[in-house]
C-alpha cells in the first residue's frame, strides 16, 4: 500500500516536473498582435497623411498655377487690347494725317496752279519767259506805323535774284490828310547790305516808283502812275516779276512798270511800309494770300 502511494506520489512529481519543462506559452499574444496592427494603422495613417499633405500641396500648386495663367491671360489680354487700341490709334492717326496730307497736297497743287496761271498771263504782256521754280505760300503779314516820311522793311526769310510775288494789299491810313506820296506798301529786294538794295513803293498819291539804294546814292529807275487810289483806305491786288535783270509790275490786273535794272543782284525780299502820318495808329499795310516764287 505505502508502494502504491510511493508510486502514485511519484506518477504525480513526474508529471508536474514535465509540465513544468514545457516551453511556457508567450504572454499578452494579444497584446503583440494589437502592436503590430497598431503599427500597420499608424505606417497606413503617415502613408495617408502624406497622400493627402501631397495632394493638398498639388492642389495648391494647381491651384497656384491656375491663378498664374489667369493673371498671365488676363494680362496678356489686358496688353493685347492695349495693343489694339494703340493700333486702332495710330490707324486714326495715320488716316487723319493722310487726309490732311492730302488736303494739303491739293491746296498746294491748286496754289501752284493758280500762280503758273497769273504767271503766263503777265509773261503774255511783257518780255519775259516762264521757268521752273519753287512756290513758297507766305503766312499773312500786318504792320503800322505812326511817324511822319518814314520807311521800314521786313524780311519774308527767302532771297534770289529772279522771283515773282503775288499779294493782296489792304491800307489804311488813320486820317484823310497825309504825306500821300510818302505813304504806302511796297517790297524790298535784291538787298546786299542796309543800304544797298532796290525798293518798290506804291505810294497812296497813285505812283508806284521803283529806286535804287547804294548808301547815300537813290536813283529813281522809273515811276508811273497806277491809278486814283481810294482813301484813306483801300485794296489792291500786286503782282510783281523779277527775271534777268529785268522788273515787271502788274496792278489790279494792269501792267504797270516794264524796265530794266542792270544792277539787280541775288538778295533778300522783304515787304515795306511807308508812313506819311504820325496821328493814330499812322499807316497799316496787311499783306495776305501771298505767293513767292522763286525761279531756279
Amino acid at each position: 500500500m505505502a508502494r502504491s502511494w510511493y508510486l502514485l506520489i511519484t506518477l504525480v512529481f513526474m508529471l508536474y516536473s514535465c509540465q513544468s519543462t514545457t516551453s511556457a506559452p508567450t504572454e499578452f499574444p494579444t497584446t503583440t498582435l494589437d502592436q503590430k496592427g497598431t503599427d500597420a494603422v499608424k505606417t497606413a495613417e503617415q502613408a495617408t497623411e502624406a497622400w493627402e499633405a501631397t495632394s493638398i500641396f498639388q492642389a495648391t500648386l494647381d491651384v497656384k498655377a491656375t491663378s498664374i495663367a489667369q493673371l498671365t491671360s488676363n494680362a496678356v489680354a489686358t496688353k493685347t487690347q492695349k495693343s489694339v487700341d494703340y493700333l486702332s490709334t495710330l490707324t486714326q492717326i495715320a488716316s487723319t494725317k493722310s487726309a490732311a496730307t492730302a488736303e494739303s497736297k491739293l491746296q498746294a497743287t491748286e496754289q501752284v496752279q493758280h500762280f503758273t496761271d497769273s504767271l503766263q498771263k503777265i509773261a503774255e504782256l511783257g518780255e519775259m519767259t516762264l521757268g521752273t521754280g519753287e512756290l513758297h505760300q507766305l503766312k499773312d503779314f500786318e504792320k503800322e506805323i505812326a511817324k511822319i516820311n518814314y520807311f521800314n522793311y521786313w524780311s519774308t526769310g527767302y532771297s534770289g535774284e529772279n522771283f515773282a510775288l503775288e499779294t493782296d494789299i489792304d491800307y489804311d491810313v488813320a486820317s484823310d490828310k497825309a504825306n500821300w506820296f510818302n505813304t504806302g506798301c511796297g517790297f524790298v529786294f535784291a538787298e546786299q547790305g542796309q543800304d544797298v538794295f532796290h525798293f518798290l513803293k506804291l505810294s497812296l498819291d497813285g505812283m508806284a516808283t521803283l529806286r535804287s539804294f547804294n548808301g547815300n546814292n537813290r536813283n529813281v529807275i522809273m515811276q508811273r502812275n497806277y491809278g486814283k487810289p481810294a482813301l484813306p483806305s483801300g485794296q489792291m491786288h500786286v503782282f510783281m516779276v523779277v527775271q534777268d535783270k529785268h522788273v515787271f509790275l502788274v496792278i489790279n490786273d494792269e501792267p504797270i512798270i516794264d524796265t530794266n535794272c542792270p544792277l539787280i543782284k541775288a538778295g533778300d525780299i522783304s515787304l515795306s511800309l511807308s508812313s506819311g502820318i504820325n496821328t493814330g495808329f499812322g499807316t497799316r499795310c496787311k499783306f495776305s494770300n501771298t505767293g513767292l516764287w522763286i525761279f531756279e
